[in-house]
């Protein structure tokens, strides 16, 4: 009986190979928080300010906030199962300790509803916007401050040019 050896698509660097001290850091806390794993960085490391820029945004996302992290860990489980990442799926950060296996089978069921209702919205939107089902009224439903993924100036183009036409 042969036995495979898997082979990434793109190269990793060996962890001896990390010399920037900041992709060496990294890896080292990769190790210790599992989720990415040092596989992940080690293919980053390809590019180390890239590497170092990822794992600062991850941290900031995926430990930092306000929303509790075991519901972040939940909601990366159920992508990981939904798309079928197995790298992903496998992970496990220790600050989720508590999730039981349970939960991690069902990835807790609000978080499906919820990607769920996501996907649905945001769908319908694009579908109303492409439509343009109805008029848009002088006063704008959206407030100016709104998070958007559209500027503000963007945004105030689009409505001088449907308050004028």
């Amino acid at each position: 009986m042969s036995v495979s050896t898997h082979v990434p698509n793109v190269p990793q660097i060996a962890e001896s190979d990390a010399t920037d001290p900041g992709l060496r850091q990294v890896i080292d806390r990769a190790n210790v928080t599992k989720s990415p794993p040092p596989a992940w960085y080690r293919t980053m490391g390809q590019n180390p300010e890239v590497a170092k820029a990822f794992a600062g945004y991850w941290d900031l996302l995926h430990r930092g906030g306000t929303v509790p992290h075991e519901i972040k860990e939940l909601a990366r489980i159920q992508i990981a199962q939904m798309v079928g990442c197995e790298f992903c799926a496998r992970q496990t950060s220790p600050l989720a300790a508590s999730i039981t296996e349970e939960q991690k089978m069902s990835c807790a069921l609000p978080i499906i509803e919820l990607s769920a209702f996501f996907c649905l919205t945001a769908g319908g939107n694009r579908m109303a916007k492409s439509w343009s089902i109805e008029p848009h009224g002088e006063v704008p439903a959206i407030p100016e401050n709104a998070m958007s993924i559209h500027g503000g100036a963007e945004r105030q183009s689009a409505r001088k040019s449907s308050h004028s036409a």
